[in-house]
């Protein structure tokens, strides 16, 4: 990710929890519902699951109170994620990080896969079809709720996907919630002890990828051959279906 993500199982989730009718949300965030990916580059709206137990629509990248109306847009390089094990300490998160986080649930979230000039993409998923749930910090800014999607150490998946040569911190991956008592536990709020069994790296298989097509639903026919050492977890499908 961290910033392209697949969302359209959220509109069922925000209808369920705040008994708005489906249609009717679905209508709302219609835009980014209708898009195979979604990314926080400008800064979409999508439903948010707070520590309060109540949903709502909340922007994709975290402004901080003290931040102006002309430098909301330039922000989402900065807090559009959130590294998770410094969250507690960072003056932006730190307050976010104890009293306000929250979840989006996911279909699928994308990374491209850097080779040589070429960024081939791939998509995370459950092989078993399912959401997964992503934590989250959140902030009010104006009348506006914005978030950051919080990152971590990544698997050996996910590491030999995010190989950009140009991070200088390296390969991460979201902080992927698998069970509901994961949910509840981040949504608990806390301190550092509260996450901390959250952001160990688990090679456990509840994620897989696949090369996929860009954003424009455009497959690469002959993309560079991939890097070597591939982990378990990357799928290969003679002909990948869209979704």
């Amino acid at each position: 990710m961290c910033y392209s993500a697949q969302i359209a199982a959220n509109a069922r989730i925000i209808a369920t929890r705040t008994g708005e009718p489906y249609e009717e949300v679905l209508k709302r965030i219609g835009g980014a519902q209708m898009r195979r990916w979604t990314t926080a580059f400008g800064r979409p709206q999508l439903p948010l699951l707070f520590d309060r137990g109540e949903a709502s629509l909340a922007s994709w990248t975290f402004l901080a109170p003290w931040v102006h109306e002309d430098e909301v847009m330039a922000q989402t390089a900065k807090t559009g994620v959130c590294r998770a094990e410094e969250m507690f300490e960072k003056k932006t998160f730190q307050a976010a990080a104890r009293e306000r986080r929250g979840v989006i649930a996911l279909e699928a979230y994308f990374e491209h896969q850097h080779r040589g000039k070429t960024k081939v993409p791939y998509r995370f998923y459950r092989p078993d079809g399912e959401i997964f749930f992503v934590g989250c910090v959140w902030q009010t800014w104006r009348d506006e709720v914005t978030f950051a999607v919080c990152t971590m150490p990544p698997s050996r998946l996910a590491a030999w996907i995010h190989n950009n040569p140009q991070n200088a911190s390296g390969p991460r991956q979201p902080v992927i919630l698998r069970t509901p008592e994961e949910v509840q536990q981040w949504l608990a709020g806390g301190g550092p002890e509260s996450v901390a069994d959250l952001l160990q790296v688990r090679e456990d298989g509840f994620l897989v990828a696949e090369e996929t097509e860009n954003q424009s639903g455009v497959r690469d026919p002959a993309p560079p051959p991939e890097p070597p050492n591939k982990p378990d977890g990357v799928v290969t499908k003679g002909q990948l279906e869209l979704f």
